[in-house]
């Protein structure tokens, strides 16, 4: 079955695909998570290591921008170059790339970011991800009262407080170091 590639409505793909097709209208010089990626690309060591100690893949909501920034935050880690030319390298080493995968690395190498706003944009890709947390902890909140034991009410409810506390100092922290 083929399926139309999000953002690239000439381009279909197989089984790979890896989200639905939901706006075809989408830019990623719009889009803050394709800006991060894009600026993280161009960002010095130094820029690239500060805000991959603080961004994590869950963050982004697109997954295929999680996957790329997976492989950008290990080439940081490693002190490897971090470069679009080089995230494709890794992503072939791996066996990884295919249409969807490569069009959004073409697409966040060409949102023409600048390197030395990639801790701005990290944290703007971080506070969505926050507000997208307590959308799915008050989710979680109604599954929880209609489908838990009573006597587990009050602790359930109290650890979705507590992940959302952490939430928040994380963000906190990144805020001290990014902003």
């Amino acid at each position: 079955m083929l399926a139309v590639v999000p953002d690239r409505p000439h381009v279909a793909t197989g089984p790979e695909v890896l989200e639905e097709v939901t706006d075809l209208t989408y830019r990623p010089d719009l889009d803050p998570e394709a800006q991060a990626l894009s600026a993280l690309l161009w960002a010095s060591a130094d820029i690239a290591c500060a805000v991959t100690a603080h961004l994590r893949a869950a963050d982004f909501h697109r997954p295929v921008y999680a996957r790329l920034f997976t492989v950008v935050a290990r080439l940081v880690g490693a002190g490897q170059p971090h470069t679009a030319p080089l995230v494709l390298a890794e992503l072939e080493r791996a066996g990884r790339v295919h249409g969807q995968l490569s069009a959004a690395l073409l697409d966040v190498t060409t949102a023409d970011a600048r390197g030395h706003d990639a801790p701005h944009l990290a944290l703007a890709v971080m506070r969505a991800s926050y507000r997208r947390g307590y959308a799915a902890a008050a989710v979680a909140l109604e599954q929880i009262a209609a489908e838990a034991h009573t006597e587990d009410l009050y602790e359930l409810m109290c650890q979705l407080g507590r992940d959302r506390r952490e939430a928040a100092a994380r963000l906190t922290a990144a805020t001290e170091a990014l902003g």
